[in-house]
Formats: C-alpha cells, sequence, structure tokens
C-alpha cells in the first residue's frame, strides 16, 4: 500500500495495479490534482499513436479513420466550451498536455465498443450489483502493453467512477442515490455513433450529475435524443431499471428479484434456474463470475449496496477481488487516522506557504521593475 497527497486530494495505491483517488474541489482542481498523481504514469502521446494506428489498421480503413478523426474534432471543439470537460481541462494543466489530445485518446477507445454483463438483484434482504466490462483483443493488448491502472475515482464524495486511466469513461458509477452501469455493443454502428451531438457517454454523465433521483436520472435518458445501441442498468436501494437507448424506452423495471443484460444471458438464464442458485447471496456473484467467459475481460466490480462495500476485479492484472468499504473510502487496512489528518494539514500548509512566496516574490518583482522604470525615465 502506498498513499500519496497533494493539496486536500489523497492517492492510495492498492495490489493488483488497482489505485483510488479521493479528490475534492471544483471540476477543474480534481482534474489538476488527479493529473499530478498520474504525471509519470503513462505516455499518453505514444499511447494515442498506438490507438490511431490500431484503429486504421485493425478496426478500419483510411478513409473511415479519416471520417472519424473529423467528427472527433467537431465534437473536441463543441466541447472546448462546456464545463462539463472542466476536469479534462485541469488534466491537461497538470500533465501539460493539450487537453484536445486527451480527449482524442478517451474518445478513440470507445470507438472499440464493449461487450459486457450487468447482473442486478434485490431480495433476500440482499442488494447486489455485478459489473463484468469485457473488451476486445485490441483493447486488452493496449491496456495490457502500457500497463493502464484500474482507477477508483471518488469526486468530492457524491459519486464513485471506476475505469481504467484514460479509458472506460462514465461507464460504471456509484453513489447513494443513483448507480449505474453502461453496456455497450460490440459491433456498434460507427455512423449511429457518430451523428450523436456530443460522445455518448459525456452525455449520459451530465445526465447523472444533473439528476437528483433514479426516476428524474431515467426520464432526462428517455427524453434526449441519443442515439446508439446501448443499455443502461440503473439502480438503487429499491428499484432497477433497464434503459434500451436504441429504442428510448424502459424495457424492464424492477423493485425486487434479478434483472440483468448480458452477451452471454442463456448462461446466467441457466445457472439462476439451478436450486441452490436461487438464493441471491455475494458467493453467487463471485461464482457468476468466475463460470462467465474471461477470454477478453478486463474488470469485474461488485456493489453490494447495504454494506456499501464494493470489490474491485482488476482481471486484466489478476484475477483476485480487492475489497473497498465505500464509508471510508478504503479498505480494512486504509481508515484515516490522526497521523494522516496530520499529514495532509502540514502538506496543505506547506502548499499555500509556497504559494503565498510566489506571490510575495511576484509583487517584489513588479516593484523591482517600476522603480527602475521610473529611474530610467527620469
Amino acid at each position: 500500500m502506498n498513499v500519496k497527497y497533494y493539496r486536500n486530494s489523497q492517492e492510495i495505491k492498492l495490489k493488483n495495479n488497482i489505485s483510488m483517488y479521493n479528490l475534492y474541489g471544483n471540476e477543474y482542481k480534481m482534474g489538476y490534482d488527479y493529473g499530478y498523481f498520474n504525471k509519470e504514469n503513462i505516455n499518453i502521446q505514444n499511447l494515442y499513436e498506438k490507438l490511431c494506428d490500431s484503429i486504421k489498421k485493425k478496426k478500419f480503413n483510411e478513409i473511415d479513420f479519416n471520417y472519424i478523426q473529423r467528427k472527433t474534432n467537431n465534437w473536441i471543439n463543441k466541447l472546448d466550451k462546456n464545463e462539463h470537460i472542466d476536469f479534462i481541462k485541469g488534466m491537461s494543466k497538470s500533465l501539460n498536455i493539450n487537453f484536445k489530445k486527451i480527449l482524442f485518446v478517451i474518445i478513440y477507445f470507445e470507438i472499440f465498443g464493449y461487450y459486457c454483463s450487468i447482473i442486478n438483484t434485490n431480495d433476500n434482504g440482499k442488494n447486489l450489483n455485478l459489473r463484468i466490462l469485457d473488451s476486445n483483443k485490441i483493447i486488452c493488448k493496449i491496456t495490457k502493453q502500457f500497463k493502464l491502472p484500474l482507477n477508483i475515482i471518488n469526486f468530492n464524495d457524491k459519486y464513485i467512477s471506476i475505469k481504467y486511466y484514460l479509458m472506460a469513461n462514465h461507464h460504471t458509477l456509484i453513489s447513494n442515490k443513483i448507480n449505474y452501469a453502461v453496456k455497450s455493443h460490440y459491433r456498434n454502428n460507427l455512423i449511429n455513433i457518430l451523428d450523436n451531438e456530443y460522445p455518448i457517454l459525456f452525455q449520459i454523465f451530465k445526465l447523472y450529475k444533473n439528476s437528483n433521483s433514479i426516476d428524474q436520472f431515467e426520464k432526462k435518458i428517455i427524453d434526449s435524443s441519443l442515439n446508439e445501441k446501448m443499455h443502461i442498468l440503473s439502480y438503487d436501494k429499491n428499484k432497477m431499471n433497464l434503459i434500451n437507448l436504441h429504442n428510448q424506452k424502459i424495457s424492464e423495471k424492477k423493485n425486487s428479484g434479478k434483472l440483468y443484460i448480458s452477451d452471454y444471458s442463456k448462461i446466467i438464464d441457466y445457472y439462476y434456474k439451478l436450486p441452490k442458485n436461487k438464493l441471491n447471496t455475494l458467493d453467487n456473484f463471485f461464482e457468476l463470475n468466475e463460470i462467465l467467459p474471461t477470454r477478453c475481460r478486463l474488470f469485474s466490480v461488485i456493489n453490494d449496496i447495504n454494506n456499501s462495500d464494493i470489490y474491485v476485479n482488476n482481471f486484466i492484472e489478476k484475477n483476485e477481488f480487492v475489497k473497498i468499504n465505500l464509508k471510508n473510502s478504503s479498505n480494512d487496512n486504509l481508515e484515516w487516522n490522526q497521523e494522516d489528518v496530520n499529514k495532509l494539514l502540514e502538506i496543505a500548509e506547506e502548499e499555500t506557504r509556497k504559494e503565498n512566496t510566489k506571490c510575495k516574490y511576484y509583487l517584489y518583482s513588479i516593484l523591482f521593475f517600476m522603480l527602475i522604470s521610473y529611474y530610467i525615465l527620469v
């Protein structure tokens, strides 16, 4: 375990290339702090070039790629005026990289598509969600090659995003009010995807942040004009809904029982027909995680809502779950103690002292040059 502090933010490096971040402040400041912690992690330019090369050679032809670039440029120019990418602009400032390059990487990862499993159950006093994120061989290879860390990001204690660094943004969100997981289709219609006003995951996330309840979030999604073959499973402690984005309607709505969407639904159907699996337990979810095919798996997350626990498995690094309690944003060995608090206060005071010193030097410099200019003119 390795803990770092910067201003009032915190990075906790767990095992299996999993990192947790507790970020506080406005979007720009949180992005800046996140970039600060990741300065030495990934060469974004190399990652960008690898993605472009993979898209041209293994996914589409040169003509398609040029069309994707033009459309992505249009998106980015629009997003430049949108406060919802202030986080990325903060990152770019901290990393000293043009924010457009970061956005290109994030959007290009979405072009490849994902196929996943999302399973929600709410019965026998248990409320559990299993989210498995699968992709394809190209994405798995890039993730391994660049050793992209799996990030658990706590934003102002309001919501938590689980994603890889610069990849799978806004696919998996957890909070006390609204939770959601997105299931994309591996063979998406490229024209439909690029026909949206903005990248679709950015729009879903914007609707999520502007919603105060699961019903409000679902209404905003249904009323939107988003166009893609995608499902969103949203849930809280009392209900779970499956939204079909392509048809702009709620496919299923339940207050109890089981609700799931998966490319391996037949396996899940058979599993739950077995008598021993009628109960709703964590063991069922751990077992399902092992049973479902793993040939292109990236990560799995089990959300135990009632106990505020999540179990995170960075499969591409190691098939092992790490337990994290969301009440203190830590696992069993990461509780905040007075020593941690004192250390954080010391760092905050030191940063404030440095900023004050910079301001003093700046003012002294201005006064000095004003005096020199005065004597020269006189």
